[in-house]
């Protein structure tokens, strides 16, 4: 076949008719853009939501005993023992965070509340859990520290306590007998999360520890990776080291925080619906686009084919003209796509107006700022897609090109 002449005349052709071209590519382009800002957007923003979760929570992998994700009993706790070194020699893993947490008392001078007492180490939680930046008043916890705690900014309010004042915590112990102690608060968060706000107590592990009689123990172990796209495998370097405990289990993130992830699939389904009836409008326009030039060109194509051009000379001649109307529109929406997505990087979206104090959702703070985050195989694979559907919407107004018949076009 004539592949240079084809080349040669379809890109003469897209001059022809600059109005029609530039439509086509505009179509094709701002379809690519739109995509290209949604995709990046909510990547952004659930690899952040992500982030946050397994920081604050499970981690990006959470050892438990089996069923305490279900019960979360007071007893469904385990030794720590050797764990904490063997995971941290694993490849890829960032930190270690151990939690023992009982449901409890808060009790001052003016009021008692229900509370959720948690026992962390300082300088590992502090390097990794979001909540030390949402201090709104005094410090977070330190290794040295032993009766002070962190307590949630409602549950400060409502026991009338500030930085520097007591509280009663009452407990039960793993005797069954009920345990107080009295801590000193030396920070309040103000997360915007409810159950943090309203309930949370952190205090020193081996405080809590001593309080409850469950020294050296632990009801989990969230393990922080360098990159999500790690959990597989070091899922896989963990349960050997927990098989000699054959009532621990590791569960990823997606099991921890199953809102989370939902939320994620659920996304993504509407992005995938969105960008169906994208491809259904730039298809039928593009369908459209080329019907009118192959009607508008029936007699060209008479003449060509009275000459002795083959039909499929002209069925390629079509679809690519297609190809490089495909190829300019994809070219300006990665342009566009990849500079929108750049400033949505930097500068963010800004939905205050929305979302005047952020938004919780499964547990975890969302700012209204918004920022996004590349997804190159994403855009990439958009990018082929556009061109593709380019190509299969000319089909069938190739197919009448080929079909021209030149007496009939000639009369």
């Amino acid at each position: 076949m004539f592949f240079k002449e084809i080349w040669a005349l379809a890109w003469k052709n897209l001059g022809r008719n600059m109005i029609r071209t530039f439509i086509t590519v505009l179509a094709v382009g701002g379809s690519l853009f739109f995509a290209i800002i949604l995709i990046n957007e909510t990547t952004g923003s659930y690899r952040k939501m992500i982030d946050q979760g397994v920081r604050s929570g499970s981690g990006h992998i959470g050892i438990y005993q089996k069923g305490f994700l279900e019960d979360r009993l007071m007893g469904q706790s385990f030794v720590i023992g050797d764990l904490l070194e063997e995971i941290q020699k694993i490849a890829g893993v960032k930190e270690i965070l151990p939690h023992l947490q009982f449901s409890s008392l808060a009790q001052s001078a003016y009021a008692s509340r229900e509370a959720l007492l948690m026992g962390v180490l300082p300088a590992r939680e502090a390097q990794i859990n979001p909540y030390v930046q949402k201090l709104s008043a005094g410090r977070f916890l330190r290794d040295e520290d032993n009766t002070q705690a962190v307590i949630g900014s409602e549950l400060a309010r409502e026991l009338k306590v500030d930085v520097g004042n007591s509280f009663i915590m009452k407990v039960q112990g793993k005797n069954g007998v009920l345990q107080s102690e009295r801590f000193y608060v030396v920070g309040i968060i103000k997360s915007g999360i409810k159950n943090v706000d309203n309930y949370l107590v952190m205090a020193h592990l081996s405080q809590v520890q001593k309080i409850t009689q469950f020294v050296g123990e632990a009801h989990e172990l969230s393990v922080l990776l360098q990159s999500a796209s790690l959990v597989e495998s070091a899922y896989s370097a963990i349960k050997p080291l927990i098989s000699k405990r054959p009532n621990l289990e590791a569960v990823s993130w997606k099991e921890a925080m199953p809102k989370i992830s939902n939320a994620i699939r659920l996304s993504y389904t509407y992005f995938r619906l969105i960008i169906f009836f994208l491809v259904v409008i730039v298809g039928v326009g593009i369908i459209n686009t080329f019907l009118m030039s192959v009607l508008e060109r029936s007699r060209e194509f008479g003449i060509l084919m009275s000459i002795g051009t083959p039909p499929g000379f002209l069925i390629w001649l079509v679809i690519t003209e297609a190809f490089f109307n495909g190829i300019m529109g994809v070219m300006v929406g990665l342009i566009l796509g990849s500079a929108g997505t750049y400033y949505l990087i930097v500068h963010g979206l800004d939905l205050s107006i929305v979302l005047k104090d952020g938004r919780e959702y499964g547990g975890v703070f969302f700012d209204s700022l918004i920022r996004a985050d590349w997804n190159i195989p994403s855009m990439i694979f958009l990018s082929i897609f556009f061109i593709l559907i380019c190509i299969g919407a000319s089909l069938y107004p190739a197919w009448k090109a080929g079909r021209v018949n030149p007496i009939e076009v000639l009369r």
